[in-house]
């Protein structure tokens, strides 16, 4: 006897063990999914097209008008170049770090030109401090957090056991949902972008970014140029060997330039291609109402699938 789900090799008479395994495996190959019908399938779509087709565009209009009651978001964005150290064969800073690298790198100088890696000032741009500073210096809570504030009373809403939002807050929403920075690996320029419900209040914080981000690495640069030119100073006042005294000066000399640049460019580690320009009221990038009438039409769709298949199961039930 052969028993279902299992092969066994019982050797039969007058028939060898490899018929017997065939035999008891026909059966396992017949059961395969039947092919769709799609004779039936065109039948159930003639009779119920209409229906279908109603609740499709009702939904569709619907999510589309819908849309209309979102809120809009606005873009802007500002083209940015970064500002790179000089690192042509002639430049004097590359000289002088081929030639006192070593005794700048134990005085914890550096040489480069003094522009900041591009991968630093992106992450300084993003980071949570300059954000969180960013955020406190223009009192933005009440904004990122306007339907928790109470402009009538300068006060935020509800009762005392919810405290008002945090800096913290501040920062999740905005560098989530509000600041975006991308960099072009062909071309290498960076695109700060700022969406926002106010288009004209996104370009002034997109530009006002840049000139933070530009602002603090000049002051960085300007700190640790003094930190070095002091810590030279005391070192050429305690030294009396002549060569040395040389490289200290050549060293003297290359902070000095650095500080010297970092004080006269005020675009000192992005460039500003294009600065960002309040958007067209028109012009918004969300709601993207054509996706939500797509949407409401495939809702509407599949909902009349469900209520058809539903009327023809009710039909072939009959009546109880």
């Amino acid at each position: 006897m052969v028993e279902s789900g299992r092969v066994r090799q019982t050797s039969v008479a007058g028939q060898s063990d490899e018929h017997v395994i065939e035999t008891v495996l026909a059966p396992a190959s017949l059961a395969v999914s039947e092919p769709v019908d799609f004779v039936a399938l065109g039948s159930f779509f003639r009779r119920h097209w209409l229906l279908i087709l109603g609740l499709s565009i009702v939904s569709g209009a619907g999510a589309y008008g819908l849309s209309h009651f979102v809120p809009k978001v606005y873009r802007a964005y500002v083209l940015l170049a970064p500002v790179s150290p000089d690192g042509s064969s002639g430049s004097p800073l590359k000289s002088l770090a081929s030639r006192y690298g070593s005794l700048a790198g134990l005085a914890g100088i550096n040489l480069d030109a003094g522009g900041y890696a591009t991968a630093t000032v992106v992450a300084m741009l993003q980071s949570r401090r300059f954000i969180e500073q960013f955020i406190a210096d223009n009192n933005l809570l009440p904004v990122l957090f306007s339907n928790r504030w109470d402009t009538a009373m300068s006060r935020w809403k509800g009762s005392d056991a919810r405290p008002p939002p945090s800096l913290e807050d501040g920062y999740e929403v905005f560098s989530k949902r509000v600041l975006t920075v991308t960099e072009d690996r062909k071309t290498n320029l960076i695109t700060l972008q700022i969406d926002w419900l106010d288009g004209g209040l996104a370009s002034v914080w997109a530009n006002t970014l840049v000139a933070r981000v530009n602002a603090t690495t000049r002051a960085l640069a300007i700190e640790n140029a003094n930190r070095s030119i002091e810590y030279l100073n005391l070192e050429l006042r305690g030294t009396e060997s002549v060569e040395l005294r040389q490289s200290i000066f050549s060293l003297l000399q290359s902070q000095m330039d650095k500080r010297m640049m970092a004080s006269t460019r005020p675009e000192f580690a992005f460039t500003v291609i294009d600065p960002a320009q309040p958007p067209n009221r028109r012009r918004y990038v969300k709601p993207n109402r054509v996706r939500f009438a797509l949407f409401g039409l495939a809702v509407g769709a599949l909902l009349g699938i469900g209520v058809a298949a539903f009327r023809d199961g009710r039909a072939t039930q009959g009546p109880k």
